[in-house]
């Protein structure tokens, strides 16, 4: 795979189930580890790639399965809003958290992508599906992202959330963040995408423009795919 993601831009990976976009996702993100090649940012190689690496570089992930890889579902709201910046709130000279600022920065967020919940303190658990991804949204909020990195990033979701998630890309996208997204749904990835790359076998078969303008056919995407 040769792939690039400029800032601002939203490229979507397209490809059945068993064809590797999925392995792409987590290797950008540092999820799963690269065997060969090599990972570039900023035209600088990355060696070691790992997702602590990913995450201290602005390179953030939305992985597919919420339950369990985002969600930590026996614990608050709040604390799964924080653990995306947690390490940013640390105090310099005993590395203690500044619980204030913990607590004020993970209820705006929570504000700010609409999170409906009585109290943060409420398990995560508890919350509709769109909403527990709306929390793994506005963890990243908290940090500077430079890629977001997303692996079908509304499964299981109601369309009206999907629809604020959408946007949030978007609006993500038009500040300069470079986004990779992969779904399951040819729809989302071609309605989002301005440049869409398909894969089979864990190689890539077509890169496909994708312009608002002139979008292609699923049909055009399907045949580069089978």
């Amino acid at each position: 795979v040769d792939l690039v993601i400029r800032p601002g831009e939203i490229v979507g990976v397209a490809g059945v189930i068993g064809s590797g976009k999925s392995s792409l996702a987590a290797a950008v993100a540092g999820a799963e580890r690269l065997h060969t090649g090599e990972l570039l940012l900023d035209g600088r190689p990355r060696t070691r790639w790992n997702v602590v690496k990913a995450v201290q570089e602005g390179v953030l992930y939305v992985p597919p399965e919420r339950a369990h890889d985002s969600l930590f579902t026996t614990t608050s709201i709040r604390s799964n809003i924080s653990i995306g910046f947690l390490d940013l709130l640390q105090t310099p000279w005993n590395r203690l958290i500044r619980l204030r600022e913990e607590r004020v920065r993970s209820a705006a967020l929570a504000k700010r992508l609409q999170i409906k919940a009585s109290s943060l303190s409420t398990p995560i658990g508890e919350l509709s599906g769109g909403n527990q991804q709306k929390a793994v949204f506005a963890r990243w909020q908290g940090r500077r992202c430079r890629v977001l990195v997303l692996n079908d990033p509304t499964r299981g979701i109601d369309v009206g959330t999907r629809e604020e998630i959408y946007g949030l890309i978007r609006e993500m996208a038009a500040d300069g963040i470079g986004v990779l997204l992969c779904a399951e749904s040819l729809e989302e990835v071609i309605g989002m995408s301005d440049r869409i790359v398909v894969m089979k076998d864990g190689r890539v078969t077509a890169e496909l423009s994708a312009p608002t303008a002139a979008k292609p056919t699923e049909v055009d995407v399907i045949k580069h795919m089978m």
